[in-house]
Order: structure tokens, then C-alpha cells, then sequence
């Protein structure tokens, strides 16, 4: 599931293809995409703390 954020990043030029395919409104759709729809993915999916915790 950790490498789906990775993956997310490389869809920001498909839907820039998207939108310089399909014009007129769909331009908007890269900033949407990329400014609010994968922040908000993120947020919603479960975070580890794993890192943050110290072993002892």
C-alpha cells in the first residue's frame, strides 16, 4: 500500500493528457487531481508510526 503514493505521482501526466485531449473544461483537471484529490487520498489512508517510535 506504501508504494501507491509513489504510483499516484506518476497519473499527474495522464490526467494532463486527459485534459489537453479532451479541451475545454477538462484542463481543470490536473490541478484538481493533483492538488486536491490525491491530498485528500492521502489523508484518508491509514499513516504507520512505526519510524516514530523509539525501540528500547
Amino acid at each position: 500500500m506504501k508504494d501507491l503514493k509513489y504510483l499516484s505521482a506518476l497519473t499527474i501526466p495522464f490526467s494532463a493528457f486527459i485534459g489537453l485531449f479532451l479541451k475545454e473544461g477538462w484542463l481543470f483537471l490536473t490541478p484538481i487531481y493533483a492538488f486536491v484529490f490525491i491530498p485528500l487520498i492521502e489523508s484518508a489512508v491509514a499513516v504507520s508510526v512505526e519510524n516514530f517510535l523509539e525501540k528500547q
